[in-house]
């Protein structure tokens, strides 16, 4: 897994310098994950679940990000928020990485039109099985407004999907890059916060179109809107998660672990 991720990393043309520190990063993040294979969506079927938990984090329960793509979703979430909470400069969290279905990602994330039993089934593996585990084995938060859900491309879909359907659960999304229009079944709670990212490179700027007409139909919900120039891959996803994230989570000062990026490029239109 942890090759796997490099030979991405190598992909997306990072300097060597950068290159070298970010492997750094991962190779330190993958020293602190715990992994589980768990009895899968499928009949018969075992997938396997990541959890990161700082380094030293006292007992009890923590806020939750249950993110798509397994151990690659979570160490991009994590990597640049993880300096801030080693530091003390913002709160602990939870992050579960919940890998996919190795053919059938898109029908596991993008809910659709049509009636869809793959994402059914897969999003009941997350409720009834993966949340239920993480609260018990990685001291995740049982509160909903410590409980989000997160993801890229086709995950931020899972994610919006998810929050839609059971607003009960999720007080929280975190949607890098949505490629899928809203749907009939899109749903917002006046207190879900919502944080949603799209670089205007991606897919010559449509994806970020496409962020703006999902904020637009959250209403009044507290929305955090990171617009900028990156492109559908994850160093921009990383690059604008940080203070998203503590934002999203309602901690305190989230500017203070907010990348350059962060600054230039989001916005709160609603805080709450």
């Amino acid at each position: 897994m942890l090759r796997s991720c490099l030979i991405a990393l190598a992909c997306f043309g990072i300097s060597a310098p950068a290159f070298a520190q970010e492997r750094s990063a991962v190779a330190q993040i993958a020293s602190e994950t715990m992994q589980a294979m768990l009895p899968g969506p499928g009949e018969g079927e075992t997938r396997a679940v990541f959890f990161w938990r700082p380094p030293g984090a006292s007992d009890g329960p923590l806020p939750v990000i249950y993110v798509a793509d397994g151990f690659s979703g979570l160490e991009t979430t994590v990597e640049l928020i993880r300096p801030a909470i080693l530091e003390g400069r913002a709160h602990p969290i939870v992050v579960v990485g919940m890998a996919a279905h190795r053919d059938f990602r898109t029908r596991e994330y993008a809910l659709g039109r049509r009636a869809n039993p793959l994402w059914e089934t897969h999003f009941a593996w997350v409720t009834n099985t993966v949340i239920p585990w993480a609260e018990i084995h990685a001291g995740a938060s049982t509160e909903r407004s410590q409980r989000a859900v997160g993801g890229m491309s086709n995950g931020a879909d899972f994610a919006i999907a998810a929050a839609s359907r059971r607003p009960d659960l999720f007080g929280a999304v975190l949607a890098h890059s949505p490629v899928n229009e809203l749907r009939s079944w899109f749903h917002s709670e006046p207190d879900t916060r919502w944080v949603l990212t799209a670089g205007n490179m991606e897919d010559a700027g449509q994806v970020a179109q496409l962020s703006s007409r999902i904020a637009i139909a959250i209403g009044n919900s507290p929305v955090r809107q990171c617009i900028g120039s990156w492109g559908h891959e994850p160093r921009g996803w990383r690059n604008v998660s940080p203070g998203s994230i503590a934002w999203m989570f309602d901690f305190a000062a989230p500017d203070s672990v907010a990348t350059a990026r962060e600054r230039e490029s989001c916005r709160v239109r609603h805080d709450g």
